[in-house]
């Protein structure tokens, strides 16, 4: 549980946000170094910077690492639990209700429920946003509701921008881990991978050698090979990660493994200190 916490749900009744939301929270709280949470669900939309520390929050799928800097757009229902790192983990972040975020809380689970946006040209100006509404919120000054208004409303736009932006503007790899990232335990094919990206096969074939190194079939091997080594580094099982990842048994995911990273997922648990809470 969080050591040092700072929460507000303020009353938006009669101010300037109760026709935009039906609820508004904000947290600023301070984890304790390997610190695990429960599997939960939360009602609201989450929107959480990361200030400092690592962390890696693990939803139903897959794995997105924190660090400092990063923003994590995470939408309602989307069941997680947080694993924190070798350092205290201090974050900030929103918990909103409301008509107003229909559209956002659509776009984010067509994202597969949890969007990472770590800054950059796609996502300039995020972080600034949200502190300024977490520090109008608890610093309930004068005013304070127009404040957090325009601090939301500018953060939630460029969000909504980054989850609609044209993503043929992207690499391909980055745009290959998002549709591989969304169901790494589906079997992806080349035709199936061409197809999603709208690209043809021998199109796609070129590409991902040209840009990555790699023919499409050996980076879904990759890809896949690296969850499972975020996987193992959380304690989960060789067997419950072999089949969180969708391989057709134990020893054909040990054999990639071995071959993808040079050492067997044995040994990639074993160097990590495992959660209480894995299984």
């Amino acid at each position: 549980m969080p050591v040092d916490r700072h929460l507000r749900f303020p009353d938006i009744a009669g101010t300037s946000l109760d026709v935009q939301l039906q609820m508004l929270g904000v947290v600023e709280e301070r984890m304790e170094p390997r610190e695990s949470t429960p599997w939960r669900t939360f009602e609201w939309l989450v929107v959480l910077h990361t200030r400092a520390g690592k962390a890696t929050w693990e939803t139903s799928d897959g794995l997105v690492q924190h660090h400092p800097g990063t923003l994590v757009a995470l939408a309602p229902g989307v069941r997680h639990r947080q694993i924190v790192g070798v350092g205290w983990w201090q974050i900030s972040y929103l918990l909103l209700q409301g008509q107003w975020l229909q559209h956002l809380t659509a776009a984010l689970h067509e994202h597969g429920g949890m969007v990472v946006l770590e800054g950059g040209r796609r996502i300039a100006g995020g972080h600034a946003d949200l502190e300024r509404v977490v520090q109008a919120v608890l610093g309930a000054a004068p005013g304070w509701d127009w404040e957090a208004g325009a601090g939301m409303a500018a953060l939630l736009g460029r969000v909504q921008a980054a989850l609609i932006s044209d993503d043929d503007a992207l690499p391909l790899a980055e745009r290959l881990t998002r549709i591989l990232d969304r169901d790494l335990a589906a079997t992806w094919s080349v035709t199936t991978l061409a197809k999603r990206l709208g690209m043809s096969v021998s199109s796609l074939a070129h590409r991902c050698v040209v840009e990555t190194g790699l023919s499409p079939a050996a980076w879904v091997r990759r890809r896949r090979a690296e969850r499972a080594k975020m996987l193992l580094a959380t304690g989960l099982s060789v067997t419950a990660t072999s089949e969180r990842l969708g391989f057709a048994n134990p020893y054909h995911f040990a054999r990639v493994i071995r071959q993808e990273l040079g050492v067997p997922p044995s040994h990639l648990r074993a160097a990590q200190q495992p959660s209480p809470l894995a299984t």
